[in-house]
């Protein structure tokens, strides 16, 4: 079983990691569980940003946990845009035919070299299918990273995640943002059945904000940037047991124009909106406990003789 690196706490479950713009980082005191890609934390050179660290050294100091993604999703974004093609065939591309994957390479080694101590983990750089992955996890072996592998149900094949589940103790689902309700909600379901057969593998789930199926699911952590929704569309919604219930009152939105730091500028309405993360998340927790045991539940139960 390879180690995944990263300092991180098996029992810390349900996890809602907040991502997006923003800058999540300086929000982390608001909400303890932060995910930030290399993108955000290195600047053109490949250095990391002296701003971007402070935010990280002092979350780090307050015992909170940082998750570092790759940055790919952000670089496959930028290539599909600039040279006209679909993000699946973006997606699709070795990593040698993606325009600065060599910067974001190199910044990658730099992050992890600066917060391998003190990060929760480390997101692999999953450019290109499962051939693709393999190679480039396998040259961040040989200069002694161990990230947690990116497995694509819709690309890879179930195969493919049992080849991860049996080798690695983390790892993440993606194909996740781009699908409809219904293909979401099919994917979940059948990660929390195949999840079965491995019941101490921890799975994050790549930009799944957590709704009212985590109530039934058994999900070990997930991130999405949807904690904005206030600052960036208006009045915030807010929610019981992951589910929203209605909206807050206009009192809570920022004055447009406004001074960033004034009490009534969007620095203020960005640190409220991750405050009600960190309600939300407790409030799964204590659901998902008193669930459990109230109904004498495993999360994930083993699977019977009958079942594959």
């Amino acid at each position: 079983m390879i180690a995944t690196d990263g300092n991180w706490n098996p029992d810390d479950r349900p996890t809602y990691f907040i991502a997006g713009d923003g800058d999540p980082a300086r929000h982390g005191m608001n909400h303890p569980f932060v995910l930030i890609a290399v993108n955000e934390i290195i600047d053109g050179s490949g250095k990391v940003k002296a701003k971007i660290a402070g935010f990280l050294e002092e979350l780090f100091e307050a015992g909170a946990n940082v998750f570092i993604d790759s940055g790919v999703f952000w670089l496959t974004n930028r290539h599909k845009r600039a040279h006209d093609i679909s993000m699946d065939e973006a997606l699709a591309l070795a990593p040698e035919e993606i325009d600065g994957f060599d910067w974001l390479w190199d910044g990658y080694l730099t992050v992890h070299e600066r917060f391998v101590g003190q990060a929760w983990g480390f997101i692999e750089l999953d450019q290109g299918g499962a051939e693709n992955k393999r190679r480039t996890r396998a040259k961040l072996h040989a200069v002694g990273i161990n990230p947690m592998p990116v497995y694509h149900p819709l690309n890879d094949g179930w195969d493919y995640f049992d080849e991860l589940a049996s080798e690695y103790d983390r790892l993440c689902l993606g194909n996740i943002v781009q699908a409809d309700t219904e293909m979401r909600l099919r994917l979940i379901h059948t990660l929390a059945e195949r999840h079965r057969a491995y019941p101490d593998l921890w799975v994050h789930i790549l930009g799944y904000t957590p709704n009212q199926w985590a109530n039934a699911l058994p999900i070990d952590s997930a991130d999405s940037s949807s904690w904005l929704e206030g600052p960036r569309w208006g009045i915030p919604n807010d929610k019981v047991l992951n589910r929203v219930f209605g909206k807050l009152t206009r009192g809570f939105l920022y004055r447009y124009g406004a001074p960033s730091t004034a009490p009534d500028g969007c620095f203020k309405a960005e640190q409220m909106a991750a405050c009600s993360i960190e309600f939300q998340q407790r409030n799964w927790r204590h659901y998902a406990d008193r669930r459990d045991e109230l109904l004498g539940l495993e999360r994930y139960p083993a699977l019977t003789k009958e079942q594959p």
